[in-house]
């Protein structure tokens, strides 16, 4: 923390691009188990400084740790360009939110990278970035952001929006094993490319201009450093869709007909099944049971992806990975989970435990 400070403050005047891995803090004895780090500045610092970077326009940081404290010392007026990686969870966000709020920058990229279920969190992130043209993302997210970046289409269909998150995106990168369904993602991407319905391009003062160019999609179940190291080497992805084990890969420039995924059922006892399967069970674990705070605001998250795998297991044979989804469910009938008595998280994540075969 002291060195992340310094850096900042010796090159406020200058820097333009910065960018963190970890940041630690030392936290006195006293704190441990406390909601809050409490970060002991150097002397001449208070802890309500504020360090104005009036230049800087990239910036990417870890948010673990002191990460998020960083930023409550920073106003990054000229920020166009933002890297998160390693989010743990919503209060992490806040304090993204808040930097902002404070500089008044308007955002035109931003990264995503490795957060837990967290998607009305990264919502509220994504309000305050309506002038963001670049969006990747590698995580896990349910159908809930999907929905909420879905422009006002004209269908019967009532979860789209005529004021949707970032109404001038552009470009849209997303990678990384899925869980939510293809069909809504699909219906988002349909409904930026071909500019949504006649009443939302009624209300659309930019036209043109703010319709989807170029997307990316690689959604894979199996190893991701392997497609990883393929991007780095060939420097771009490869066209067209790509069959089995729910991988995914499109190249879209300046498209103006409705795109078609691969949205084949999962069948069960197959490797696309068991993939699906170890994919829920690593969301579950990455949501809830890491050493973290378990998010309150996302919970209606984990009750629909529980609904999911209770309607999968009522309905299908034994599937392929039973013993991993199985493991995980028990853990998370012995975890505290806000909000259990409204959602009964506990109570079904245990019967799902014990039916699954």
């Amino acid at each position: 923390m002291y060195t992340a400070l310094g850096i900042l403050i010796n090159s406020a005047e200058n820097l333009v691009h910065c960018h963190f891995g970890n940041i630690t803090a030392t936290l006195p004895s006293s704190t441990f188990g406390s909601n809050e780090y409490i970060v002991d500045l150097p002397p001449y610092l208070g802890r309500s400084t504020i360090i104005s970077m009036n230049q800087l326009r990239t910036f990417s940081l870890h948010l673990s740790e002191a990460g998020p404290r960083l930023l409550d010392h920073l106003v990054l007026t000229c920020l166009n360009d933002l890297t998160l990686m390693g989010i743990e969870s919503s209060r992490a966000i806040d304090h993204v939110v808040s930097l902002i709020i404070r500089s008044a920058c308007c955002v035109k990229r931003l990264k995503l990278l490795k957060f837990p279920l967290m998607d009305h969190t990264l919502v509220r992130l994504l309000r305050q970035t309506p002038e963001l043209e670049g969006l990747e993302m590698k995580g896990w997210i349910w159908n809930d952001l999907w929905l909420n970046m879905t422009r006002e289409t004209g269908t019967s269909r009532g979860s789209t929006i005529l004021n949707p998150v970032v109404p001038r995106l552009k470009y849209f990168r997303l990678y990384g094993p899925r869980i939510f369904d293809l069909d809504v993602l699909q219906t988002m991407l349909n409904s930026r490319i071909m500019g949504g319905s006649e009443e939302f391009h009624s209300t659309d003062p930019d036209g043109e201009a703010s319709r989807l160019r170029q997307v990316f999609l690689r959604l894979f179940n199996d190893d991701p450093e392997y497609y990883e190291g393929s991007m780095r080497r060939n420097g771009s992805w490869r066209n067209g869709p790509i069959e089995g084990n729910g991988r995914v890969v499109l190249d879209v420039r300046n498209a103006r007909k409705p795109l078609v995924l691969d949205n084949k059922p999962v069948i069960q006892n197959t490797k696309a099944a068991a993939d699906m399967v170890k994919n829920w069970g690593a969301a579950l674990t990455d949501t809830l049971l890491q050493k973290r705070e378990i998010d309150a605001e996302n919970v209606r998250i984990l009750d629909e992806l529980l609904t999911t795998i209770e309607s999968y297991n009522r309905t299908t044979e034994p599937f392929l990975g039973s013993s991993i989804i199985r493991k995980v469910l028990r853990e998370i009938g012995q975890k505290d989970i806000p909000r259990d008595a409204e959602y009964d998280l506990k109570r079904r994540a245990k019967a799902l435990a014990r039916s699954i075969n």
